[in-house]
Parts: structure tokens; C-alpha cells; sequence
């Protein structure tokens, strides 16, 4: 049976923030790798090498400890921007001690990536470098560390001047010839430096990349700059003596990537990435991403499929405010990775896991090996929950079939009945199935199951009060039932899951399928 690739992200800021002072050596940074290695199933490490400064010793880009000076303490120029509890270097702080430690290694003659690429490489795995093209981290605070000078004192390049709302504004404007340069000078230093399988180009961090309404013509702006770092991959390739890949991070719908600017679609069909990773913006897992579409797109070309996952989940986008994210759980993951192989993704790109390689080291392996294997998978619980896509661009709805009311037409789009489309993966025939339908907690919700009928794939489904239930849900979660799914009804792919409602009471803000 064909097995998923994985790869974890090691992002801007986990290694450096986990380790004291005293563990910036060459044994502590390699050993970082050692520890992804022994993951069953792990195929490729992606290093995040950037946020607005570079998190190694650049020559071409300020260093993200540039003025820090390791004797001067926490109360120096360089650290005017943290905040006073971020001003210490005790473990788990990415202000001073973030900085403190990348200074220690440039002081020490570390040149951690090169390492870390090296190590990969010893153990057979892909190392790949990722730059965030576009960081927005601390955008309402100009005095922070993470912040170049270039990016300070030149507003006239941030992609909207006029207001400060949110940190998209303060992202950089790629319509600016200045903004290009900027970054293609990190991007030759990186190809010229360091030996990788493969350069990724995370378009997620951000995802705004022109001022608004410069989407348009900026995609194919964009994508002059894609040809270049196409002939700069090639161009490193015949050097090394190896292929080196191209890939890039974009939303995970591709009308939404096309219409902010980044047209990967585009970006195949010219053969100029290897690989494209479905990404969200930071809390949905995807269940049912337009994966077919993608397919469609890609044909028989050889890019590989990457679908990013997070380390939480909401089910709507106004459910943040509501206390709707959920933290990802074994059993979600194991149900993600299975849509995902059933719809022809061949990877799954782990993104912020990294914060558990010290701290969760066991349950990261297992979750590893879970998502990689389905013989592993296929014998455990899993959930496959309804999600929608985060990322939506200028115009368009956020794709979520959640919350739905249960009081009439008005508050549903199909009628009194709520309808949902829970995606699943492959099954065992004999496998036991229930929906799982959970409602709002700060509304009127069902006196009980009784007020409710259940059905999938128009069949009727029972209330089953001995189910033993997950134990994890978000908080705006108040009452949840499950409802058993009668043998032979549910099927790999799209359900139809109908919640009518007697008293037409509750909002329905869950809905899943969960397989024992």
C-alpha cells in the first residue's frame, strides 16, 4: 500500500528558543536533525531561514541579532522592542534569547544550515531551505528585533500606507522593483551558499504580496520572479551536480492563489516549481481541499503534491473570537492524512510541529508514523471533521459550510435542515461509524438527541448514547451527539450528512465522522 511522504517544517523560531546558550554547538544542532531521523516515515526537513532579517550570518541581508550586543544585557537599543517578559533568555522566549542564541552560533562559527543540510544528507533525508517571502510577524511594533532597517524606514514599500489595521498592511509590495531586489539578493545567497535538495518559497508567510488591487497585474510580475529563481535552481543544479527542486507554499485553492497574485497554476503548466504545498493560513485542518483541481493541473507533469497541515483546527472563521480552535489530536491527524492519500496528495508538509520535537518528541513520532503508514492508520480511530479553506482572497466568501441554525429557512441555506459534506478517506468494510454533530454553547441548543434526526447519505441514522465520544472538542462546543451510521452507508470521499431539527433549536458549529 502506498505510503505518504512527511516532512516537517523547522520554522523561524523553535530551535533557538529551546535550547540555553550553552547548547549552540555543533553537536546540539545536528542533533536536532538526528532526532527528525528517527521518525518512521519522515522524508524531508524544510528549515525556515528568514523572517524580515536572516536567521544565519548573511553578508546580504541584516542578521536577526544585527546591533545585539551579548554583554550589554537586556536593556540595549537592539532589544527596544521587546516586551519586558521577552527581555531574559529563559527557554521557550523568542525575543532575547532568540537573538542571543543566533549571535552565540555566528560567534562560535557555527553555520547551523550548512549543518543541518549536511546532516539530512547523512541520514538520507531531503534537507530543503524555506524563505518566507513576505514575514509579517510584530508588524504593529517598528522597533522590533525580527525587523529589518530596509523594511523600517522605508514605509513607502509596505503595500498599504494609509492605515494600519492588520499586519497585512505592513507587508512588503512585491509591484515595488525594490521589494523584488531585496529578496532575490537573499535568494542568490542562499543558492550560492548552501547545498540543498530542494529551495521552497513560502508565499503563505504572507499571503498579501501587492497593494490592494495590484493583484492582477502582479501576478505576472510574480511570476517573472518565479522564472528567475527557476534559472537560478537550474543554474545551481549543474554546479552541485544535482537536481535542485523549486517549490512553493501558496493557498490551497487555486482560483484564491491566482487572484492574489501568485498564479501557481500558471507556475506548472510552465514547469518552473517541482512541488506546490497546499497551505492554510495558521488553524484549519484541511479535510477536503479542491485536491482534484490540482490533479487536474498538475496531469502528468512531475510535481509532487504537498498538502500543509496545522497544529489546530477551527470549523469557521469567526469562530476565533469564540474560542473555536481546537488543538489537533492523533485521531484528526490520522483522519486528515487518509482524505488527503484518497484524494491523491502524495505528502504532507507538517507546519509548526516543530514545537514538539522537545517537548512531545513521542507523540510527534507517533503522529509521524500514523500520518505516513496506512496499515498503521487504518487500524485506529479516526476523525474526519468538516473544515473549510482559510485563505480567500479580496471578494471572495471564506468557504465554510459552518455555523448553520436549525430554526427554519432563513437559517439554512437548504431549508430547515442543516446539510454537510464530511469527506472520508479508505476504510475497512467493517469498520464502525458515527456522526457527530455538536452545537453552540453560548446559544439555545437541543433540549436532546431526541429533538434531532440524523442522516447520511439519506439513510437514518440512531441516536447512540453508549458511543464513547472523543474526548476534545473547542470550547465553543456546548452539547454533541452521536448518531450511528448504519453498515454499508458510508462511503470513501464526499457524504451527505442532513441535521433536522424539531424544535428548531441550535447552531450547529461541529460536524464530523468518526471511525473505529
Amino acid at each position: 500500500m502506498t505510503k505518504l511522504g512527511i516532512c516537517i517544517n523547522e520554522d523561524n523560531g523553535h530551535f533557538y528558543s529551546s535550547r540555553r546558550p550553552e547548547q549552540m554547538t555543533s553537536t546540539e544542532v545536528t542533533a536536532l536533525v538526528d532526532t527528525y531521523a528517527s521518525f518512521t516515515g519522515l522524508k524531508a526537513v524544510a528549515f525556515c531561514v528568514n523572517v524580515r532579517r536572516a536567521l544565519f550570518a548573511s553578508k546580504v541581508w541584516e542578521p536577526l541579532y544585527h546591533g545585539y550586543d551579548p554583554e550589554a544585557g537586556p536593556d540595549q537599543p537592539a532589544l527596544a522592542g521587546l516586551p519586558p517578559e521577552a527581555r531574559s533568555l529563559t527557554n521557550g522566549n523568542q525575543g532575547m534569547l532568540m537573538v542571543h542564541n543566533l549571535c552565540m552560533l555566528a560567534a562560535r562559527g557555527i553555520d547551523h544550515p550548512a549543518l543541518w543540510l549536511e546532516r539530512c544528507r547523512h541520514h538520507g533525508m531531503e534537507g530543503w531551505l524555506s524563505m518566507r517571502m513576505n514575514d509579517v510577524h510584530h508588524s504593529g511594533d517598528l522597533d522590533y528585533p525580527w525587523h529589518s532597517t530596509f523594511w523600517r524606514t522605508r514605509p513607502d514599500l509596505w503595500r498599504v500606507q494609509h492605515k494600519h489595521e492588520s499586519w497585512w498592511d505592513r507587508a512588503f509590495d512585491y509591484g515595488k522593483q525594490e521589494v523584488r531586489d531585496h529578496h532575490m539578493m537573499l535568494i542568490r545567497e542562499l543558492f550560492e551558499r548552501y547545498d540543498m535538495f530542494g529551495f521552497e518559497m513560502d508565499w503563505i508567510r504572507a499571503i498579501h504580496h501587492f497593494a490592494p488591487g495590484g493583484e492582477q497585474v502582479g501576478s505576472a510580475i510574480l511570476t517573472d520572479f518565479i522564472r528567475e529563481v527557476r534559472l537560478l535552481a537550474d543554474e545551481w543544479s549543474l554546479r552541485r551536480g544535482h537536481p535542485i527542486m523549486l517549490g512553493v507554499r501558496v493557498p490551497e485553492h487555486p482560483v484564491s492563489s491566482q487572484r492574489l497574485g501568485m498564479d501557481a497554476p500558471l507556475w506548472i503548466r510552465e514547469g518552473l516549481i517541482d512541488q506546490v504545498v497546499l497551505s492554510q493560513w495558521l488553524s484549519v485542518i484541511p479535510f477536503h481541499p479542491p485536491i482534484a483541481l490540482w490533479r487536474e493541473l498538475i496531469a502528468d507533469r512531475p510535481v509532487t503534491l504537498s498538502l500543509n497541515v496545522s497544529t489546530s483546527t477551527m470549523t469557521f472563521g469567526a469562530a476565533w473570537p469564540r474560542k473555536g480552535v481546537l488543538n489537533a489530536t492523533t485521531e484528526l491527524l490520522r483522519g486528515c492524512a487518509a482524505a488527503a492519500q484518497h484524494q491523491g496528495v502524495q505528502r504532507i508538509n507538517l507546519f509548526n510541529f516543530c514545537y514538539m520535537e522537545d517537548k512531545q518528541t513521542d507523540w510527534l513520532r507517533e503522529i509521524v508514523a500514523n500520518m505516513h503508514d496506512p496499515e498503521i492508520r487504518d487500524g485506529q480511530p479516526r476523525r474526519f471533521a468538516v473544515t473549510y479553506e482559510e485563505i480567500a482572497a479580496p471578494g471572495e466568501s471564506d468557504h465554510s459550510s459552518l455555523p448553520q441554525r436549525l430554526d427554519g429557512p432563513s437559517g439554512s441555506r437548504y431549508g430547515a435542515s442543516a446539510q454537510l459534506v464530511p469527506y472520508v478517506g479508505s476504510f475497512a468494510p467493517d469498520a464502525s461509524a458515527w456522526a457527530i454533530v455538536g452545537f453552540a454553547d453560548d446559544e439555545e441548543q437541543p433540549a436532546g438527541p431526541e429533538e434531532l434526526t440524523v442522516r447520511l447519505n439519506s439513510h437514518c441514522c440512531d441516536y447512540a448514547p453508549n458511543t464513547v465520544l472523543p474526548k476534545e472538542f473547542a470550547p465553543l462546543v456546548g452539547k454533541r451527539f452521536a448518531f450511528a451510521v448504519p453498515p454499508g452507508v458510508l462511503h470513501s470521499g464526499r457524504n451527505a450528512l442532513e441535521v433536522a431539527s424539531s424544535s428548531g433549536k441550535g447552531t450547529i458549529v461541529w460536524a464530523e465522522i468518526y471511525l473505529d
